[in-house]
C-alpha cells in the first residue's frame, strides 16, 4: 500500500504532462512558433537561392553592371560594396535610394553564382541567426540534401561589424552563408552557385561580406537634390 501511494504521489497527472508539452498551436514544422517567427524571411532566401534566381538568372540578360565603388543600400543605415562588373538583380544604390526609403534585399550574380543580401529586426545574436537559418532550410527542405560542410569560423567586416559564417553543400549547389546582428538588424548573406563554381567566386563573396557597414545618406540627398 505505501509503495502504491509513493507512486501516485510521484507519478504525472495528465494535466502535468500537457503543460510540458508546447501546444500545438504553438508548434510549425516540429519547432516553437516563437523560433520560426524572426526567421520566415530565410525560407524565402533558400527558395530564392535555389529556384527563383537560377531560372530568372538563365531567362533575363542583365544589363546592369555594378561599376567599381558603387555601394547597394540593404537598410536605411547599412550598404555593401559588390563585386565590380556583377549584374544587379535587385537592389538600390545608395545614390539613388525611392522616396519609400532603401530595400531590405540586394542580390547579384556573376551568371554562375548568386549572392543575396537580405536584412530584417532582430535581437539575437549573429549565431543564433545562423542556427536559425540552418533549423529552417533543414525543417522545410528549402535546400534538398542541405549539410553544413565547415564549422563556423568569426567574419569581421572592414567597419569592425563582426559575425559569423558557414559553408554548406545540397543537391547540385553549394554555398556560403553568413550572418550578423547590428543595433537589431539581422543581416544574412547566402552565396550558392553550381559546385566549384562557388569556391571559385569565394574572393568576390569575401569582398561583398567585409564591405558591410554604413554608408552616408546625403550621398542620396545630393542625388535626390540634383
Amino acid at each position: 500500500m505505501t509503495t502504491h501511494m509513493a507512486h501516485e504521489a510521484t507519478a504525472p497527472t495528465a494535466g502535468e504532462r500537457r503543460r510540458r508539452r508546447v501546444p500545438v498551436e504553438e508548434r510549425l514544422a516540429g519547432l516553437e512558433r516563437r523560433s520560426i517567427v524572426p526567421a520566415l524571411v530565410v525560407v524565402g532566401i533558400w527558395f530564392l537561392w535555389v529556384v527563383a534566381v537560377p531560372h530568372l538568372d538563365a531567362a533575363v540578360d542583365h544589363d546592369d553592371p555594378v561599376v567599381a565603388g558603387e555601394r547597394f543600400a540593404i537598410s536605411d543605415d547599412l550598404a555593401v560594396t559588390p563585386p565590380p562588373g556583377w549584374d544587379v538583380i535587385d537592389g538600390f544604390r545608395t545614390t539613388d535610394i525611392p522616396a519609400g526609403g532603401a530595400g531590405a534585399r540586394a542580390a547579384f550574380t556573376n551568371g554562375t553564382v548568386t549572392i543575396i543580401v537580405t536584412t530584417d529586426t532582430y535581437d539575437g545574436t549573429a549565431s543564433e541567426l545562423l542556427e536559425q537559418i540552418d533549423k529552417v532550410t533543414s525543417a522545410t527542405g528549402a535546400v534538398d540534401g542541405f549539410t553544413v560542410t565547415d564549422g563556423r569560423s568569426t567574419v569581421t567586416t572592414d567597419s569592425g561589424l563582426t559575425g559569423v559564417a558557414e559553408t554548406f553543400t545540397g543537391r547540385g549547389v553549394e554555398g556560403t552563408v553568413a550572418a550578423f546582428v547590428s543595433d537589431g538588424t539581422g543581416i544574412e548573406v547566402s552565396a550558392s552557385g553550381q559546385p566549384d563554381q562557388e569556391t571559385a567566386a569565394a574572393r568576390h563573396i569575401a569582398h561583398l561580406i567585409h564591405s558591410i557597414g554604413p554608408w552616408d545618406t546625403s550621398d542620396a540627398d545630393q542625388q535626390e537634390a540634383s
